[in-house]
């Protein structure tokens, strides 16, 4: 009887610590991870590397930092990482954290020739002066294109708007990835408007007019938004 007890007790005590070695043990993810960093928009604005989504191949942005990964833009990096359920976590934290295993695949990859268009728009400022057909009274309505240019940036009055581009050398049009945006509240107008211009930006596709201090992104013959410098 005795025996039989111990044994019991020491099955017990095997699943106990089983148990915890499960719990704090993480598992294993292969990412690929691209050679540029995308626009996210966290607390605040800000870059987040970009994760390839095997699933459906696009390339998806990653808000949590991986511990002992030192990223250098210009590479695209395969790895191995251990993820970890965090415990007590912080209201704007990640349920999980990433360390590093292993740099399984390291290669520089050269970015694509630039397209003139691309390069008349590199690091410029636009004020908006027409969207959808209407003139735009308000100043300080901007849209601003990175150095690159593979994102950009769009105020009007309120809240930061930002989001990744990609030109379509296919189709000769300029995309737009979606808008991430600051979460202010402001006055109905201001808000409004803000609106239609998100809605006007975010994951379009436009050919683009560069033409003097006038910049016209145009759909289907029809121009849609006219900013100036």
């Amino acid at each position: 009887m005795i025996k039989k007890r111990i044994v019991t007790s020491v099955m017990l005590l095997v699943v106990f610590f089983s148990g915890i070695s499960a719990a704090l043990a993480g598992d294993f993810i292969k990412m690929t991870i691209k050679e540029n960093q995308g626009d996210c928009v966290g607390v605040a604005p800000m870059k987040c590397l970009l994760v390839l989504n095997k699933k459906n191949g696009q390339w998806e942005n990653f808000y949590d930092g991986i511990q002992n990964f030192n990223y250098k833009e210009g590479y695209r990096y395969t790895i191995l990482v251990e993820r970890t359920k965090r415990t007590n976590v912080p209201a704007d934290a990640s349920a999980y954290e990433y360390k590093l295993v292993k740099v399984l695949k390291q290669k520089i990859v050269k970015p694509a020739k630039q397209p003139a268009v691309l390069k008349s728009l590199s690091g410029t400022e636009w004020k908006l002066i027409q969207l959808n057909g209407k003139a735009i009274g308000k100043e300080g309505v901007t849209l601003k294109f990175d150095a690159g240019t593979k994102g950009y940036g769009a105020y009007a009055g309120c809240n930061r708007m930002g989001g990744g581009l990609k030109w379509n050398a296919k189709k000769g049009t300029l995309d737009f990835g979606p808008a991430m945006s600051t979460l202010m509240a402001c006055g109905e107008d201001v808000m409004k408007l803000e609106h239609e211009y998100n809605k006007a930006l975010s994951e379009q596709s436009f050919k683009v007019s560069v033409k003097g201090n006038k910049l016209q992104l145009i759909q289907k013959g029809k121009v849609v938004l006219e900013f100036s410098k």
